[in-house]
This record gives structure tokens, C-alpha cells and sequence, in this order.
């Protein structure tokens, strides 16, 4: 950061990483397609648990439960790995005073990092809870 001709700072403009950017890219559509995976496989899940829960209703309760556990792992996923990072993100700002921290890729840094680790903590709460509470449902489903 240096100053302008006002006497104000001035910050320098930190183009993007274009391979950062393809990284980002790549990963979104990556996503996108095993999002659309699951869905077209839970479509086409309630048809066969129906026939199954009529020749088999214990069996359709087994697979059922393991189904919903799969799903409710799978939703802690993203909100604990976007939490691991924004703390590991933090912690490297407040230890540098600066945002983005050296080696990333930009604006004042103490505020940005309180709120990243509050956020980060939060997901990293809901990552755990969500799978947690879907399981102690499940059991209660079973009784």
C-alpha cells in the first residue's frame, strides 16, 4: 500500500490467478455434475423402495436408513471443509496483520479475520450438528 496524490492510501490492484480461476472452474463443475448424480439417483430411489417396502418392509427400513445416512454425511461435508479453510484462512491473517495473506492472492485485515473465524466456526458447528441430528432421527425412525 503506498499513498496517492491526496495523501490517501492507495491500493495496488492484484489481478486474479488464472489458474486459480480454472482450479474454481474445474471444481464448480465438478460439483455440479456428482450434485446432479444424486439427484437423478434419489429420483429413482423411491420407486424401488416402494416395491421393496411391499416384499420386504424390515429390509426397506435397513435401506432406507442407510440411504438418509449417506446423505446427511455428505451434507457435512462442504460446510466443514469452507470452515477448515476460512480458519486456516484467519489465523494466517491475524498472525500477518494483512489481507490476503502472504501467498494468497487483496484490503485491511483484522475485521476480515475475526468474521472469517466466526464464520468458520459457525459452519464448521452446522457441518457437525446436521449429520448428527439426521442420525439421532434416523434411530427414531426405527423404534
Amino acid at each position: 500500500m503506498s499513498s496517492d496524490e491526496s495523501g490517501g492510501p492507495r491500493y495496488d490492484v492484484v489481478r486474479a490467478d488464472p489458474k486459480l480461476r480454472r482450479i474454481t472452474v474445474v471444481t464448480l463443475i465438478l460439483v455440479i455434475l456428482l450434485g446432479g448424480a444424486g439427484l437423478y439417483w434419489l429420483r429413482s430411489l423411491p420407486s424401488g423402495l416402494e416395491q421393496w417396502a411391499r416384499e420386504d418392509p424390515e429390509g426397506a427400513i435397513v435401506e432406507l436408513k442407510l440411504v438418509l445416512r449417506v446423505i446427511f454425511v455428505a451434507m457435512g461435508v462442504i460446510p466443514i471443509s469452507v470452515g477448515v479453510f476460512l480458519m486456516y484462512v484467519s489465523r494466517r491473517v491475524l498472525e500477518q496483520q494483512r489481507y490476503p495473506p502472504a501467498g494468497m492472492r487483496v484490503a485491511p485485515a483484522r475485521r476480515m479475520a475475526l468474521v472469517g473465524m466466526a464464520c468458520s466456526a459457525l459452519l464448521i458447528v452446522a457441518g457437525v450438528a446436521g449429520p448428527v441430528i439426521g442420525w439421532r432421527v434416523l434411530e427414531m425412525i426405527g423404534r
